[in-house]
């Protein structure tokens, strides 16, 4: 039986996925933080990567709605897909401070991936649209449609390392 199911992330399989990277990485710095991205939640939750505790949520005032992907850009700034919304909002990874609004518009419509490309620009998976757009990485700027025609692309775009980028 075929299911369509399209915003139904888990946090087992984001815990599964991230335990995957850890093992392929070697050991983490106990300073490193896990997040885990809560849609109904519109939250994203830190925890101390080694022992687990929580933190905190990361942010308090309500601007996350439909929490998805984070990444980590080059500016070295954690960047979170707020679905609800059509937000790309940074934070600093720090001290879990918001930093502010990244990108936003009626270009975005219902980010879910992020990824940062070797050319150090932002590609966003617009998940009602079926494509992925591309932002200027330093000013948010929207650059173009980079692919279409991906039904309902989502969180986990990474590219590899052949320089092809990989949509779930």
């Amino acid at each position: 039986m075929k299911m369509n199911i399209k915003h139904k992330p888990s946090i087992l399989v984001l815990l599964l996925l991230f335990t995957a990277n850890v093992k392929a990485l070697g050991p983490i710095d106990c300073d490193q933080l896990m997040l885990i991205s809560a849609y109904w939640s519109n939250n994203v939750y830190a925890f101390n990567a080694c022992n687990g505790e929580f933190i905190q949520q990361l942010d308090s005032e309500g601007r996350i709605k439909g929490a998805q992907a984070t990444r980590i850009g080059p500016d070295g700034l954690l960047y979170v897909a707020s679905e609800k919304n059509g937000k790309i909002l940074r934070y600093d990874p720090n001290t879990l401070e918001y930093v502010d609004e990244f990108a936003a518009g009626t270009l975005i419509n219902e980010p879910t991936g992020l990824a940062f490309g070797p050319d150090n620009n932002l590609y966003v998976a617009s998940f009602s649209d079926d494509k992925i757009l591309k932002l200027n990485g330093s000013t948010g700027e929207f650059m173009g449609t980079f692919a279409t025609g991906i039904d309902g692309p989502d969180a986990g775009m990474v590219f590899g390392p052949d320089g092809n980028l990989y949509v779930p």
